[in-house]
């Protein structure tokens, strides 16, 4: 399916559903990264992402807990340039999908936990799913509301996933500060922001990280996969302002222009072993633009 086609159906989808929701997100963005140069091989490419995201209508049991479900799903589209045959086994299009449960639970006045396991699939679609398009997750956090001081929230918990094919656990972190027109959020470490708003207008700086391993569909022919590249690790950290408008009924429009400051592209065996420092490369830092649209509600509708 052609990337045009793709980003129509996610759009048509994003307009019909967004009436459907009285208090319920809904995004999307594309993003796109112009030509850059991988480090170790003789090999350009583009990058442009579609990333559609919607969360459901909050289901509350009893008077401290409350449960949403999340979908999203994004496509990587790359287009590859190079005169090394070994670059035709690059993968140009993945596909994620990711189902979140997310489970919030008030223990006192002081503490709420935040609970959310999710399911990725992530795949380049070539041949049927199986077992090892998939990678589960869970995200546990403890938040503490500062009583004393409403606009402060922080928190810290615990991630636990299998993106190199064996569970790992890191430490997460998070941090909230909201007064009068000014609000800072971080969930560390894979994005943080400082943000302004003056009527319509929202606007500031911040950062995003995405790291993940998608498996690959590649052929089992030693001549045309020699290397037996079975999983890609992708990993871009994005750095850059921002600006967003109210274009009317809740819907707002976000523009974001700056700079990749790591771009990992990684390719390992089925064992997710390296397979040589060729495999093991990035591409050069290089500007991007993201244009997004947005279903906004009152996070106290949630």
């Amino acid at each position: 399916m052609k990337l045009r086609q793709i980003t129509f159906i996610i759009f048509f989808c994003f307009t019909a559903l967004q009436a459907q929701f009285d208090t319920d997100a809904i995004r999307l963005n594309i993003t796109h990264i112009p030509n850059s140069n991988l480090k170790n091989a003789d090999a350009r490419a583009d990058l442009t992402e579609v990333d559609f995201q919607s969360f459901t209508p909050t289901i509350r049991i009893g008077k401290t807990t409350k449960l949403n479900s999340i979908i999203n799903y994004r496509l990587y589209d790359y287009n590859f340039d190079s005169n090394d045959a070994e670059a035709n086994s690059y993968p140009d299009n993945m596909h994620h999908f990711k189902y979140v449960l997310l489970i919030r639970q008030k223990i006192n006045d002081n503490w709420n936990a935040y609970i959310a396991p999710r399911l990725n699939i992530r795949t380049d679609l070539k041949t049927n799913f199986n077992q090892q398009d998939l990678f589960p997750a869970l995200t546990a956090m403890f938040v503490k509301n500062v009583v004393r001081n409403p606009h402060y929230k922080y928190g810290i918990g615990l991630n636990f996933n299998n993106n190199n094919g064996k569970f790992r656990v890191l430490p997460t972190a998070y941090f909230h500060y909201q007064k009068d027109n000014m609000k800072i959020s971080a969930f560390i470490p894979s994005k943080a922001s400082i943000m302004f708003s003056n009527h319509n207008n929202i606007y500031g700086f911040g950062y995003h990280s995405e790291s993940n391993i998608t498996h690959l569909n590649l052929s089992n022919n030693l001549g045309a996969n020699p290397n037996k590249i079975t999983y890609l690790r992708n990993m871009n950290v994005f750095v850059y302002p921002s600006y967003s408008r109210h274009l009317g009924s809740d819907i707002w429009a976000t523009l974001k222009a700056g700079i990749t400051i790591l771009r990992l592209y990684e390719q390992y065996d089925s064992n997710f072993n390296d397979i040589s420092e060729h495999y093991n490369d990035s591409f050069k830092p290089n500007v991007f633009f993201s244009i997004g649209f947005s279903y906004k509600v009152d996070d106290s509708k949630k």
